[in-house]
């Protein structure tokens, strides 16, 4: 994982940002971070899936930051329909290995701004009233945000890019019918037991 951090959340986190090759910034893997009021907006570079954390000033390292973004993370994870059987292997090829870089993805500012906006701008777009969950949050930017699909030659909202993401890399070897099958029918389930059932 590569996150993409701004000076002043750098030294917040005192991490030394690396160099890093421009081409891995447009990876599934590569994260980028926007502080925002009492939110912290951590959006996927290529497909644009939003993060979000509350109360950013409590971070006071880069253990605590990425703790808190892994649990958010899964939150969010467990309520996109995708198998939950494939959520570990996601969040295992997420976290193996952490770097910080402060190179930015030419795409990445735009799309941290129409985040920023929606979510703390003069023309919010969140329904404050029903006090929603930082997951409730993060899912109602992704709705309102659509993407163009290169294999589908449209453009298609961020959860199902997304999820068609994880369908498409992360597959369970042990059961390839299974795998096809999902690319159908998706569903949440507790165990693999479960899946195996369904």
């Amino acid at each position: 994982m590569i996150i993409t951090v701004e000076n002043s959340v750098a030294q917040n986190l005192h991490v030394n940002p690396q160099m890093i090759n421009d081409l891995s910034l447009t990876s599934p893997e590569a994260w980028s971070v926007r502080t925002s009021g009492d939110f912290m907006i951590i959006m996927n570079n290529l497909l644009a899936l939003p993060v979000i954390v509350r109360h950013p000033q409590r971070f006071n390292n880069s253990r605590s930051f990425i703790t808190a973004f892994k649990q958010e993370f899964l939150h969010l994870m467990e309520q996109i329909p995708i198998p939950h059987a494939k959520v570990r292997m996601v969040r295992d090829a997420q976290f193996q290995d952490v770097r910080f870089t402060s190179q930015q993805a030419d795409s990445a500012p735009l799309h941290l701004q129409t985040y920023q906006n929606a979510l703390t701008g003069p023309n919010a777009t969140i329904d404050w009233d029903s006090h929603p969950s930082t997951v409730e949050l993060a899912l109602q930017l992704a709705n309102q945000t659509e993407l163009y699909d290169p294999d589908t030659d449209e453009t298609i909202p961020v959860l199902e890019l997304f999820a068609n993401y994880v369908m498409k890399n992360f597959s369970l070897p042990a059961h390839p019918t299974l795998n096809e099958h999902n690319r159908n029918y998706r569903y949440h389930s507790g165990s693999l037991n479960d899946v195996m059932n369904a």
